[in-house]
């Protein structure tokens, strides 16, 4: 839960970074979620990124157990077929939580998340200077 909230928050804060207004991120209605497969293809969790680009909604699945890949959703057989996961096959169906998915948008504990990150580990994410960062690679 934790890691899709910081994935949120840091989304959002790129987007700030890269020139995109309040608005046009409210717009992009960015919603990040948990998603399990228990059936018979795996025994699997995954991050889900749901947002809308230019009115498009568009949906990314992160697997951290798979060197954090980004797939779409469409990619899910093919991705899981030829990867040989030992947690997941290409018979795999990930399944969104709606209660982890509130919790985890929710503004409150988006809050406390960045909190707590800036207090125990000293990062900022709502000051992130995306371009000492990247001058620093």
């Amino acid at each position: 839960m934790i890691s899709m909230a910081l994935c949120k928050l840091t989304i959002e804060t790129r987007l700030s970074a890269q020139g995109c207004s309040v608005d046009q991120i409210r717009d992009a209605n960015i919603t990040t979620s948990i998603a399990a497969n228990m059936q018979d293809g795996g025994n699997h969790v995954v991050g889900v990124v749901k947002l809308s680009v230019n009115g498009m909604e568009e949906q990314f699945i992160i697997d951290p157990w798979n060197d954090g890949a980004i797939i779409t959703p469409s990619e899910i057989k093919k991705f899981y077929g030829e990867n040989r996961s030992r947690f997941a096959d290409e018979n795999a169906n990930f399944e969104k939580n709606d209660r982890l998915t509130d919790v985890i948008n929710d503004s409150l504990y988006l809050n406390a998340v960045a909190t707590s990150m800036r207090e125990i580990h000293r990062i900022d994410i709502d000051n992130t200077n995306w371009r000492a960062q990247q001058l620093a690679r």
